[in-house]
C-alpha cells in the first residue's frame, strides 16, 4: 500500500514538473494588427520557435488593445508602434526593457481617380485639410492603434477636428480598413507593410509616400511586462523572444522580408 502511495506521489510530481516546464516553454505575445497582416511574424516566428523551443500564441490587435492587455498581465511581451504610449507604459512600470526594434512608415492611399488631387509634394497636414475642406470620404481605424494614433497627431498638426458623414469611424484593423476604403471609394492612412501586403486585394493606390516627411515615420518597439508587476508572467522565455528579436542577426532577417522585391521593416 505504502509503495503504490509513493508511486502515486511520484507520478503527481512528475506531471506538476512537466507542466511548469511546458507552461515555461509557451508566451503570450501580443502584438499590432500591422506585424501580423504584414506576413511578418508568419516568416519570423516559426525560425524562433524552431530553435528555442518555446511556443509563441499571439494576439493580433491595435497597439491600445495591446498595451491594456499588458497592464493586466494578460501578456508576456508585446510589439507596439505608438512611442507616446509606449513611454506611459514605462514610467508607469508596467513596461520594462523596452527596445527599439524596426521601423516603416505611413501612406495614404485611395481612389485611382484622386478626387483630392493629393500629391507625394504636399505637406501631409495640407493633403488632411484638402480632404476635410472638400469632405472627400476618409476611413479612420478609430480603434486606438498605433495607426489611429498617428492619424490623430496629423489631424492636430493641422489644427483640424474631422467630423460629419464624410469621416467615418470603423473601429476596425487595418485589412478590414482598407477593404471599406476600397469599397467606399475613400482615403485612409496605413503603414506600408500591410498596405504592401494587401494593395493586390484593392483597387486602391498610393497618393503619398514622402520619406521627408517626420511625422510619417512609424518605429515599433519590443517591451516586456514587469514581472514585479504581475509575477505570473514568463519573464524569461520572453526575455529570450525579445533579445532574438533585436539581435543582429534576426535584424537580417527582418530587412531580408520583402513582397514584390520590397522590403518592408527595416531593423533599427
Amino acid at each position: 500500500m505504502l509503495f503504490k502511495y509513493i508511486k502515486l506521489l511520484l507520478a503527481i510530481s512528475l506531471l506538476t514538473i512537466h507542466s511548469v516546464s511546458s507552461a515555461s516553454n509557451k508566451i503570450t505575445m501580443a502584438t499590432t494588427t500591422s506585424t501580423e497582416n504584414s506576413g511578418l511574424l508568419d516568416y519570423l516566428l516559426p525560425i524562433f520557435e524552431q530553435h528555442y523551443h518555446i511556443q509563441v500564441k499571439v494576439i493580433a490587435t491595435g497597439t491600445g488593445r495591446a498595451l491594456k492587455l499588458a497592464e493586466k498581465g494578460d501578456v508576456d511581451i508585446i510589439i507596439v508602434h505608438a512611442p507616446s504610449k509606449e513611454k506611459q507604459f514605462v514610467e508607469s512600470g508596467y513596461g520594462i526593457e523596452r527596445k527599439s526594434l524596426m521601423y516603416n512608415k505611413f501612406l495614404i492611399v485611395g481612389p485611382k481617380h484622386n478626387p483630392a488631387n493629393i500629391v507625394t509634394t504636399d505637406k501631409i497636414g495640407t493633403i488632411f485639410s484638402k480632404i476635410a475642406s472638400q469632405k472627400i470620404p476618409f476611413i479612420s481605424r478609430a480603434d486606438n492603434s498605433g495607426t489611429h494614433i498617428k492619424e490623430q497627431d496629423i489631424w492636430n498638426s493641422a489644427n483640424l477636428k474631422p467630423h460629419g458623414s464624410w469621416y467615418k469611424q470603423v473601429g476596425q484593423g487595418m485589412g478590414k480598413t482598407l477593404q471599406i476604403t476600397d469599397e467606399l471609394t475613400a482615403y485612409t492612412l496605413v503603414d506600408i507593410g500591410t498596405w504592401l501586403k494587401l494593395k493586390d486585394k484593392t483597387s486602391l493606390i498610393s497618393v503619398y509616400d514622402n520619406d521627408s516627411e517626420v511625422i510619417t515615420f512609424n518605429p515599433y518597439s519590443v517591451i516586456l511586462i514587469n514581472p514585479e508587476k504581475h509575477p505570473h508572467t514568463h519573464y524569461k522565455p520572453a526575455k529570450i523572444l525579445s533579445n532574438w528579436l533585436t539581435s543582429t542577426a534576426t535584424k537580417k532577417i527582418i530587412n531580408q522580408y520583402k513582397i514584390n522585391g520590397q522590403q518592408l521593416f527595416f531593423a533599427n
